[in-house]
């Protein structure tokens, strides 16, 4: 899947010109928060492509579940109505595969891989000295299957961890919201 991201991402880089080019000298902004970052290439004044690579944590507290860790790689889209180098409304598309090791409250520990998609509707604020700050929620859909599982007690959890990991393939609201703060140069 990593290859196939990565591929994608190139085919979308090196044939820019079949997408037409943007006048202005700056084509590269990378955006983050720590935890998530990205690089994206501007198509021309309203288009950019780029990639996404992060790692977080997540409290669960539910079902015998007590945090899930996470990390993804992904490729996007992104769409600014105005333009890329303003104040704006944008939609974003990301495609990305991840892994996510659930640990249960008797420290047991079950990895889940697959891939998921999101799509994220918000507002960019673009400053003169380059600097931007975006900020979006959108529906998001996972589908991730069940890799290794390191088991420490008697109790099994593994069915609490299936029947969550299939209750949250499809959130109407991203558990990750969009808020990434970026350099374009």
């Amino acid at each position: 899947m990593k290859k196939i991201l990565t591929s994608i991402f190139l085919l979308l880089i090196l044939t820019t010109p079949l997408f037409g080019q943007s006048s202005e000298e700056n084509k590269f902004t990378f955006r983050s928060l720590l935890l998530i970052n990205s690089l994206d290439y501007n198509l021309d004044e309203n288009n950019g492509v780029g990639f996404v690579i992060g790692s977080f944590e997540q409290n669960i507290n539910e079902n015998n579940i007590e945090k899930s860790s996470n990390s993804f790689i992904g490729v996007f889209y992104a769409y600014a109505f105005e333009c890329v180098f303003c104040d704006t409304f944008f939609v974003i598309s990301t495609l990305g595969n991840g892994d996510s090791v659930f640990e249960t409250k008797d420290g047991s520990k079950y990895t889940y891989s697959g891939w998921g998609i999101n799509i994220f509707g918000g507002y960019q604020w673009y400053f003169d000295n380059k600097v931007s700050i975006s900020v979006g929620l959108g529906p998001s859909y996972g589908n991730a299957s069940k890799t290794s599982e390191d088991i420490k007690s008697s109790s099994v959890y593994e069915e609490d961890v299936e029947d969550y990991t299939e209750k949250n393939k499809f959130r109407l609201i991203s558990p990750v919201p969009l808020l990434l703060v970026g350099y374009t140069f």
